[in-house]
């Protein structure tokens, strides 16, 4: 019998950019990798007599990652990870399906009911290290 996998299991490792990222993000809440690419358009007329489909051609990969944690104050690696993104320092992400340096984006939620959580958003960054995707 299959077994599903469970989002809490999928761990998120945040370190210095440059480094392997190893400090288990232990506050999080969700995360989200996103796979995309960038196209050139690569339409040609054809002979004439029909309206040509539009076709493109991937020129990039894009990714990006969202994180949301619960904002503890005892929590050294969201501390870390805000003042990277007000510092725009990068730092060391690695997940299941990305290992790289990233931008750090930064969104604070104040829910009237609920818990205070800190959003960000991650991108690649050349560093020291060129990143790498995994499947």
């Amino acid at each position: 019998m299959s077994e599903y996998a469970m989002g809490y299991a999928g761990p998120v490792y945040y370190g210095a950019a440059g480094s392997t990222a190893a400090i288990k993000v232990v506050n999080r809440t969700d995360c989200t990798v996103n796979f995309s690419t960038e196209k050139g358009e690569t339409t040609v007329a054809g002979d004439g007599t029909a309206v040509p489909i539009k076709t493109e051609s991937p020129t990039c990969r894009i990714v990006s990652i969202d994180l949301t944690t619960l904002d503890r104050s005892d929590d050294a690696t969201v501390s870390a990870m805000k003042a990277a993104a007000i510092g725009c320092t990068a730092v060391a992400i690695k997940t299941e399906f990305f290992d790289g340096d990233c931008n750090v984006d930064l969104k604070t939620t104040l829910p009237l009911k609920g818990e205070k959580t800190q959003g960000f958003t991650l991108s690649p960054r050349y560093v020291t290290r060129v990143p790498v995707l995994a499947y």
